[in-house]
């Protein structure tokens, strides 16, 4: 969701420094640069952000913990990083590290490293104001061995994002992806809706409520639908924490899933 932004500390004393002190008929560069756009993130709901990072700026995006409760099984993840870089102004490249995953089986907890996933974002229009709507292919690297499906698995997200009358955000993505079967044996499709919804609460807090469901063509797979809801405390504009809970409402989706993280734009 977005929020308002203002310089980080560091690039509003780069600016301070450079508009002070100036001898007369000095060059002002930063005068000319277009102010960044407001933080917006990919985290923490389903619902991707349609908006790209800022060209020649870096911003990160850390769930530092998570939880999942699934089938009596109990998952961990810690740091899992989001680490992103604008090329332009409507493109982006970003790659996600799992950086500590603990998988439960008969024998105990699988602790270790996880996938790795390369996406980009092609904002094709709204990046500064208005409606957005973005393009995200993806794909993911089996890094994590015995801790994930040790499968190759790909898709497309297009989100979509506008703000509502009374101050509310909303966000919508459809997402078509290339998935592993549970055997490992192929792959098969699914296709992932969601819908969120934010508003400020007071001040720099905000809350949001989401939807979301995978429909999959795997043989006798069944719809997984869920539902999560969090909050986010904007500082300053260019930092970000946020923490949330997601409830499975059917059987195909995972029971539940605690999570707090922390979004910074560089």
């Amino acid at each position: 969701m977005n929020s308002r932004i203002s310089y980080p500390p560091t690039a509003a004393l780069v600016l301070a420094l450079g508009s002070s002190g100036s001898p007369a008929g000095a060059a002002e560069p930063a005068a000319h640069e277009a102010p960044l756009r407001p933080l917006s993130t990919d985290r923490p709901d389903v619902t991707e952000s349609p908006n790209t990072v800022d060209a020649g700026h870096f911003q990160i995006e850390a769930e530092l913990a998570r939880v999942t409760r699934d089938a009596d099984l109990t998952g961990y993840g810690f740091g899992h990083t989001n680490l992103k870089l604008g090329l332009t102004q409507f493109w982006d490249v970003q790659v996600v590290v799992e950086s500590v995953v603990g998988v439960e089986g008969s024998e105990g907890y699988d602790w270790g490293f996880g996938d790795v996933t390369l996406r980009t974002k092609l904002n094709l229009f709204g990046n500064d104001a208005g409606p957005a709507l973005a393009l995200m292919p993806w794909t993911k690297f089996p890094t994590a061995g015995s801790r994930g499906n040790e499968q190759f698995e790909g898709g497309l997200m297009l989100p979509f994002g506008a703000d509502l009358p009374w101050d509310f955000e909303a966000g919508l993505m459809v997402e078509g992806d290339w998935m592993a079967n549970e055997a490992g044996d192929d792959h098969h499709w699914e296709l992932l809706t969601s819908a969120t919804l934010g508003h400020t609460l007071v001040g720099p807090l905000s809350a949001f409520a989401e939807g979301f469901g995978a429909y999959s063509t795997e043989p006798h797979a069944t719809y997984a639908l869920s539902v999560d809801f969090g909050f986010t405390y904007d500082i300053d504009g260019w930092l970000q924490p946020d923490a949330g809970v997601a409830i499975g409402l059917t059987d195909a989706a995972e029971d539940c899933s605690a999570f707090a993280g922390l979004s910074m734009k560089l």
